[in-house]
Formats: C-alpha cells, sequence, structure tokens
C-alpha cells in the first residue's frame, strides 16, 4: 500500500505553505476522480443470488466499489444494465414487482445492485466492480503510485491551485495542471478499454 506521502515529492515543491493535512485530502480527492473515470482499477467478485431477493450490497476487500461493470449467473450468463427510465417507460412501475429469471441489473447507487426481474430461484454469479479508494483512506494500491504517481500529482496540484484565497493559489498553474490530468485519465481510460494491450484489435489464427 502506498501512503498519499509518497506521491509529496512531485506536488510539495509548487505548494511548500500548504499544510501535510490538505495534501493528503486533495491527493485522496484526486485519485478518487482518476479511479471513478479510468476504471483502472477492476475486481471480480462472488454474487449469492437469493430467490425472492432483488438488491445485493456491493462489497469489495479492496476498495470502494465506484461502479458495476457487469454482471454474470449461472453458467456465465451475461445480465445487462439498465435504466429505471428505460424499465419504467416499457412496463411502468410494475417491473418492481415482476419475477423470473434476472435478466437486467440496476446500480441503484455506489452501495447497490438491483436484478431484474426478482429471482424465483438461488443462484451464483459474479461482478466485476470498478474500485476507488475511500475518503478515509491514507493509502491505497501501490499501482496507483507506480504506475499513475504523477497522473494523481497533477490532480491534486490543480485542485491545491485553484483553491483561492491561500498562500499556493495560482489560478493559470491550476488550469495547466487540470488539462494534464484531464489529459492523463484519458490515456488511462483508453487503454483499460482497449484491454491493456499492445496487440492488434484482431487477434490471428494463421500460426497453425
Amino acid at each position: 500500500m502506498a501512503a498519499w506521502s509518497a506521491f509529496y515529492p512531485w506536488v510539495k515543491p509548487l505548494v511548500p505553505a500548504c499544510p501535510d493535512p490538505y495534501l493528503d485530502r486533495a491527493l485522496c480527492d484526486a485519485a478518487i476522480e482518476f479511479c471513478e473515470t479510468t476504471q483502472a482499477f477492476q475486481e471480480r467478485v462472488s454474487l449469492k443470488v437469493k430467490a425472492n431477493v432483488a438488491t445485493y450490497p456491493l462489497t469489495s476487500s479492496e476498495g470502494s466499489p465506484g461502479m458495476v461493470l457487469g454482471v454474470t449467473l449461472g453458467n456465465e450468463r451475461t445480465v445487462y444494465p439498465v435504466y429505471v427510465d428505460a424499465l419504467t417507460n416499457v412496463y411502468g412501475e410494475q417491473w418492481k414487482d415482476q419475477t423470473g429469471d434476472p435478466v437486467m441489473y440496476l446500480a441503484d447507487d455506489e452501495d447497490t445492485l438491483h436484478l431484474y426481474p426478482i429471482p424465483l430461484n438461488d443462484d451464483t454469479g459474479k461482478m466485476t466492480l470498478a474500485l476507488r479508494p475511500n475518503r478515509s483512506d491514507t493509502d491505497w494500491d501501490d499501482r496507483l503510485y507506480e504506475r499513475y504517481g504523477e497522473i494523481i500529482a497533477n490532480g491534486a496540484l490543480s485542485r491545491l491551485l485553484l483553491q483561492t484565497g491561500t498562500l499556493w493559489a495560482d489560478m493559470v498553474g491550476g488550469a495547466y495542471r487540470k488539462k494534464v490530468f484531464v489529459q492523463g485519465m484519458s490515456k488511462v481510460r483508453a487503454k483499460v478499454q482497449a484491454s491493456i494491450t499492445p496487440a492488434g484489435i484482431y487477434p490471428r489464427f494463421d500460426f497453425y
């Protein structure tokens, strides 16, 4: 686990008058935004479905669940995401009481998964969760520092430098750091969506 203080060498020289608690808060907030935007940290967790139970808490041993990225049930049967409005437009409010084999899911909030329709039978499955630090964390996954340290530092600096009325305020510098932070997140997000592989889009099967 890497403490927020590990990022200080990138941040402190540009905001020398800033107290350490301010630095930690800015770094944690930047890390949360980075993780939520890029979905770079993921975990596949087990899901135990109970008959007549539609909602399930999202839990992770590695961080706070920021988003549900995928759900499968039984023999890797895909359950598809859906918006509340879509179900309401098609079925009206009755969708909340419909039962059957779940074919869709809603992430009611960052802590709860809702299966539609309400399952009639017990089942097992898997959820893929995008993770992020908790607000109370004082350290987090080493990979955040090793792989993305400069990006997180730029995110923290953008927050600190844009704090008007402070000794370290710098609107121009803060805007620049924000731009670099967003660019960094965009690059990581693109890699995540491409499964972080340098291979071509189409695999070759002509080597036999």
